[in-house]
């Protein structure tokens, strides 16, 4: 159910308008005002589940998370495992860079907190992520294959970790056990619509071509088994560009 930004909108894609159009559609789920006048700010938006862990994410924007912790899978700052749900802390929003698409608005514009506010999910076996409402991706837990799209010098990180997707307002996420997927739309005039893959490439879990090398690099044979090389940082799937993942 997460939001998208169709390319035809008659919005113009720069500006204070346009910001706050895209704040409002990744937000609209998100409702921390009413949600405490009601009392249900515990309710559960999104729930996912790992081999040994699960994840929730509220309507408060607050994500919870409980189970095995053997690999930092929980978020909580250790590796210790929780019975019960435990609140996973992602700082503030002024502990993070903002994307260009974010940075003219002054706080007085903004529609929440300056906490990160989460609305979206997701687990793989042992590592998780999640999406907040300013199109930000976020990973933590296990690195093994560079499924946390961190770098391949991490092997693993305790705590929500941004992922770098310069320019792109990620919408859609999606773990897999050694990989992960991540759609949204890129910031420039077409709006143009992306999709980010990284992990293990075994059986074309990544949908890039057996030739694909990471930038700066040359690209190799379809014969020499590539495709068994990890893709520790977001690589875009050029064969999905311009289509719309709702």
């Amino acid at each position: 159910n997460a939001a998208y930004i169709s390319s035809d909108s008659d919005i113009a894609p720069d500006g204070p308008a346009f910001r706050r159009y895209v704040t409002v559609r990744l937000s609209h789920r998100h409702d921390e005002k009413h949600a405490n006048r009601q009392g249900d700010h515990s309710k559960v938006l999104e729930v996912a589940a790992g081999q040994s862990h699960s994840v929730l994410a509220c309507y408060d924007g607050n994500v919870y998370a409980c189970g095995a912790n053997d690999r930092g899978q929980l978020g909580v700052g250790d590796r210790t495992p929780r019975k019960l749900p435990t609140v996973v802390d992602f700082g503030k929003d002024t502990e993070v860079e903002e994307q260009p698409l974010y940075q003219a608005i002054v706080k007085t514009d903004r529609l929440f907190s300056e906490r990160v506010v989460i609305i979206a999910v997701a687990c793989g076996v042992f590592h998780s992520g999640a999406i907040s409402t300013n199109g930000s991706c976020y990973t933590w837990g296990d690195n093994a294959s560079g499924k946390l799209g961190l770098g391949a010098e991490i092997k693993s990180v305790d705590v929500p970790t941004r992922v770098a997707l310069d320019d792109v307002l990620v919408l859609h996420l999606a773990c897999g056990n050694e990989h992960t997927l991540a759609a949204g739309v890129r910031h420039d005039t077409r709006r143009t619509s992306v999709l980010y893959a990284w992990g293990h490439r075994i059986n074309g879990a990544l949908g890039l071509p057996p030739s694909w090398k990471a930038a700066g690099g040359e690209r190799t044979h379809a014969h020499d088994m590539s495709d068994l090389v990890p893709v520790y940082e977001p690589a875009e799937v050029e064969a999905q560009r311009g289509v719309i993942v709702r």
